[in-house]
């Protein structure tokens, strides 16, 4: 049995282990918890990059407390019904600029992450606003929880008036204030569900 410690990418899915701060795919590994992998037990197109001294031994594993996290987030795909919630769509609406609003469907983020940024095409308010990254933040769903995770931006991607930190990954509940950048006037979103 080959145990190791991990990180898995929330772009690609690939499981790489927790001294490579970045994924093949260029997605920033650092601010993602530590779950812990059997190697043995791994297709291997799910595997990234791991290092030949990635083993751990059952001590570490006790010590991280990840058992439980690894059961919910290490195949994400394989996790029952009785633990989803229900689908729904997620709507933005800007604050302070008029009535602007878009809604992202579960359709839309099937196969990849819905971008948020300058260079995304969202509407010509978000594209004139410079402080807003080209590609900003991403938004996606999994299992009827929708995350937005920062893209190592210019200016943060605060919720709540929270900054998430560059590569940063929260969940979104309804209510919540999406701003894309640390300015008082930066643009931002209200979160509300469909």
């Amino acid at each position: 049995m080959s145990e190791i410690a991990c990180r898995k990418c929330l772009e690609c899915g690939l499981i790489s282990d927790v001294t490579q701060d970045t994924c093949v795919c260029g997605a920033d590994l650092k601010s993602l918890p530590q779950i812990i992998v059997d190697l043995d037990e791994l297709p291997s197109d799910q595997i990234g990059v791991i290092s030949n001294n990635s083993a751990i031994s059952g001590e570490s594993q006790e010590m991280n407390g990840l058992s439980d996290f690894l059961e919910d987030f290490s195949d994400l795909e394989e996790i029952g019904e009785e633990n989803s919630a229900p689908e729904r769509n997620i709507i933005f609406t800007a604050v302070r600029y008029g009535v602007h609003s878009f809604a992202i469907t579960n359709e839309m983020v099937k196969d990849a992450p819905y971008m948020l940024g300058r260079a995304a095409g969202q509407s010509d308010f978000l594209s004139k606003d410079e402080r807003v990254s080209n590609n900003h933040c991403t938004i996606f769903s999994n299992n009827g929880v929708w995350y937005v995770q920062d893209n190592s931006s210019t200016n943060g991607t605060f919720i709540n008036d929270e900054d998430l930190g560059d590569g940063g990954c929260t969940t979104l509940e309804d209510g919540d204030r999406l701003k894309l950048g640390h300015s008082v006037d930066s643009m931002e979103f209200k979160v509300s569900f469909e």
